[in-house]
């Protein structure tokens, strides 16, 4: 698993629109790989409710782009 295989199943998330439960299902395979990226901040908000699980109650959902890719991502914090 590196940058490229993460990118690239990202944008075939995207691309197809995929169901959120076909997403969990494409991504998966990343959750347990960390993966370092360059990232731009672009904004952040307070993050509502359970989204990602309760880990992420009363923190922030950031919003960034990597670094010299067309690729906005959500990061919970």
């Amino acid at each position: 698993m590196n940058k490229t295989d993460f990118i690239d199943a990202v944008n075939t998330v995207k691309g197809n629109r995929l169901m959120s439960a076909e997403t969990e299902t494409s991504l998966a395979p990343f959750k347990e790989f960390p993966i370092p990226f360059d990232l731009e901040f672009i904004s952040s908000t307070k993050t509502f409710g359970a989204q990602g699980g309760a880990v992420y109650s009363g923190g922030y959902s950031v919003i960034c782009c990597i670094k010299n890719e067309d690729l906005e991502l959500q990061v919970l914090i």
